[in-house]
């Protein structure tokens, strides 16, 4: 199969040829045609899950056992990505050097107006009762009189907003697999980086029907690695890698068996 359009490096013409691989990977080639280069090819492998794992010898990518991406190593630099998986949906905290910090979005104030005091209390009094005169003509009665009283003073307190959060502390974590498909019986690396020093790093392998835990130290940069035996686990099972460092942060990786 093959399809044009834009590369991820910009080119003007690409064409993707889809090829025929094992069943754990699919590679696409790219061609790449314009008016002021030679025709070039770069092939894009992709894992069981769709993932894009290589491009072409400059670039390569893992994943963890949920599919989120772990790191990409671009002309031999790795960069590491973190994940916060707690709210449900993930979100990315760190690509390589690059933070990522969580927004709070600020509620809106809302002001209830105080209800306005009548302004014009009245009081009504009773008219006085006629006074009997023995002159023949009728005395008036007495006219009705209104008491006006001041209005009370309402004072409004201003709103006072609370300050913003404090920022928490930025961790990073990251950890890549010396061979994300080794065979049954044989041993496994996992390169852990972080920015924690000198703190005790916990690896669980979380395999079909058990789970097997191995610890290290970090040293002064951050870093360590971990040697674990693969064993004859189920082949072709994902087996997904959970990393802890000094009890701060968390990252993941994945191995499948063959």
């Amino acid at each position: 199969m093959s399809c044009a359009g834009p590369d991820p490096a910009g080119h003007p013409d690409v064409r993707v040829h889809r090829r025929a691989q094992p069943p754990l990977a699919t590679t696409l080639v790219v061609t790449e045609t314009s008016m002021s280069t030679a025709t070039a090819q770069t092939s894009l492998v992709f894992d069981q899950a769709n993932r894009l794992r290589t491009y072409g010898s400059s670039a390569t990518y893992t994943y963890d056992g949920d599919g989120l991406r772990q790191s990409k190593t671009v002309g031999g630099v790795n960069e590491p990505f973190v994940w916060d998986a707690s709210a449900g949906i993930p979100l990315l905290l760190m690509d390589g050097s690059t933070a990522f910090a969580p927004t709070t979005t600020p509620q809106p104030t809302v002001s209830v107006p105080l209800a306005e005091p009548s302004l014009e209390p009245t009081l009504s009094a009773t008219p006085l009762p006629a006074t009997p005169s023995p002159s023949p003509r009728a005395v008036p009665t007495a006219t009705p009189f209104v008491v006006r009283t001041a209005a009370p003073i309402v004072t409004r307190q201003p709103v006072v907003h609370p300050p913003p959060p404090t920022p928490a502390a930025s961790y990073s974590c990251g950890v890549t697999m010396s061979n994300p498909t080794p065979g049954r019986g044989g041993s496994e690396t996992a390169h852990i980086t972080s920015n924690v020093p000198n703190a005790t790093a916990t690896l669980v392998a979380r395999y079909k029907t058990t789970d097997s835990t191995y610890s290290g130290t970090t040293n002064s940069a951050g870093n360590t690695d971990i040697t674990f035996g693969i064993g004859h686990p189920t082949a072709g099972y994902t087996v997904r890698v959970d990393v802890n460092v000094g009890g701060k942060l968390s990252c993941s990786s994945s191995v499948t068996p063959q």
